[in-house]
């Protein structure tokens, strides 16, 4: 590739990542009720409430908000990575170990 299709390549992505992804996550996943994530959403958009929570799900959201905001320096990327991370430590971590469970079924109230 040429400098200047990896320069428009690198702009059409960081565009995508901020003007879709991000925002998908941010506005459609988080659960404001419950101040985590939704578990599951399907292929038609509709969001499945009840759905269990996943930690690989909860470990992409940290590092990719965290990332975000490393190198986007926007602080509400922060705030959700921040959120991601609580919600790992309280529902994920095993007590009295230093290993993750792979689902949970809290619901925070």
């Amino acid at each position: 590739m040429t400098v200047n299709k990896l320069e428009k390549l690198k702009s059409e992505v960081r565009s995508e990542l901020i003007q879709n992804i991000l925002p998908f996550w941010a506005e459609k996943m988080i659960d404001h009720e419950t101040e985590d994530f939704y578990g599951r959403i399907d292929g038609n958009g509709l969001i499945h409430p009840d759905a269990d929570k996943g930690s690989v799900l909860n470990t992409r959201i940290l590092w990719t908000f965290s990332a975000a905001y490393r190198i986007l320096q926007n602080r509400g990327y922060l705030i959700i990575a921040e959120r991601s991370r609580d919600y790992l430590l309280n529902y994920f971590l095993t007590a009295g170990t230093t290993g993750f469970s792979g689902f949970s079924t809290a619901r925070v109230k």
